[in-house]
């Protein structure tokens, strides 16, 4: 019975690490889950689950299911991998650092650890410590005998050159390394998902916003996971006046957790308050707000609140007339600050008839 599930386990597992480099996310996690269930004890089972929940974004889903691996095999190094990956997306670079050179230790040869290492380095700006890891690292892919591991591998080198790129500001050469990167999509679907999402990122730069959705979409439909890129794309689709649209992108990102972050309730708050549903905005930018947002934002996002209360905005305008009668009365101005303040109330009027019939 024992060969029996040891082969049905063999079995899953495989199906498994083929929906897991096709990106079928979903799949592969419901696969692993039941060759973990079945084989509690497999080290390959719990490391698919943390690669899977790694891709799928879940931070502390991926550590866990990488530290049960870890526990049942120390001296292999693919746990401590995805566990510097893991930190590393959620910018913990310290924790970060100190698992990718313990997996380093573990397998000198690996090239994994240093492409990692790499893009630790360029959060830190360090980029002669990132060239020589990068460097390294392709010289070890070069060495691969199999075919299909080195064209994987190779994307995500390509992938690193153009983090780095983008980390020194260098566009143009982050734009030729990210078409490397899509030049190997079938061997990499991954590396491939990270391209578009970069290329939206530069063409967003380069205020090409039309090819900069087309990228971020393409992003989001080869992994659905990626609420990075879904966000980004929310965001844009915002500036490019399509509301909209925007309000349903960021809508499915804050339904995931780990990528509910101030900025983003803020961002879904000027979408809803663009469409008209006042009341709903004024409910996100106070979530926003209880969240910490910072910056200019903060205080847009009190403004609103404000604004869109309907007492609120009546006291404040009242205040505002008995203000102006006040300094007609009192200050004696001049004809032309009189002709400013009218075409001050003006210009509000028609703000707020144009605004009403959109």
């Amino acid at each position: 019975m024992e060969s029996d599930d040891r082969g049905s386990v063999d079995e899953i597992l495989a199906e498994a690490n083929e929906s897991l480099d096709a990106l079928r996310l979903d799949e592969a996690l419901q696969e692993y889950e039941a060759a973990v269930a079945l084989a509690p004890e497999h080290y390959d089972a719990h490391l698919g689950l943390a690669r899977t929940y790694m891709r799928m974004r879940e931070r502390e889903q991926a550590l866990a299911a990488a530290e049960r691996a870890r526990a049942l095999n120390e001296s292999r190094h693919d746990a401590y991998l995805i566990q510097g990956v893991v930190h590393f997306l959620a910018d913990e670079l310290d924790e970060a650092e100190r698992a990718l050179q313990i997996a380093r230790e573990r397998a000198p040869d690996e090239p994994e650890p240093l492409l990692t290492l790499a893009q630790v380095y360029c959060d830190r700006q360090d980029f002669e410590q990132a060239d020589a890891a990068l460097a390294k690292a392709r010289d070890q892919i070069e060495a691969m005998p199999d075919k299909q591991s080195r064209d994987e591998l190779t994307a995500l080198a390509w992938h690193v050159e153009t983090y780095r790129h983008l980390a020194a500001g260098n566009e143009d050469q982050a734009r030729e390394a990210a078409q490397r990167v899509l030049a190997l999509e079938e061997a990499n679907p991954y590396a491939a998902c990270l391209a578009y999402s970069n290329l939206g990122i530069l063409e967003t730069r380069a205020k090409n916003l039309d090819r900069a959705v087309e990228y971020l979409e393409r992003a989001c439909e080869t992994n659905p996971h990626f609420y990075r890129a879904a966000s980004a794309l929310g965001r844009i689709l915002l500036v490019d006046n399509q509301p909209a649209r925007a309000a349903d992108v960021l809508e499915s990102v804050l339904a995931h957790d780990d990528a509910d972050t101030a900025d983003t309730r803020y961002a879904y708050a000027m979408a809803l308050l663009r469409m008209g549903r006042r009341q709903e905005a004024r409910q996100q930018f106070g979530v926003a707000l209880d969240r910490r947002l910072s910056g200019p934002g903060r205080f847009m996002a009190h403004w609103q609140r404000i604004w869109l209360n309907d007492t609120l905005r009546f006291g404040l305008i009242v205040a505002v007339l008995l203000a102006v009668i006040l300094y007609v009365y009192l200050g004696e101005p001049s004809a032309q600050a009189i002709s400013l303040l009218v075409m001050v109330v003006m210009l509000f009027l028609l703000q707020r008839l144009v605004g009403r019939r959109r």
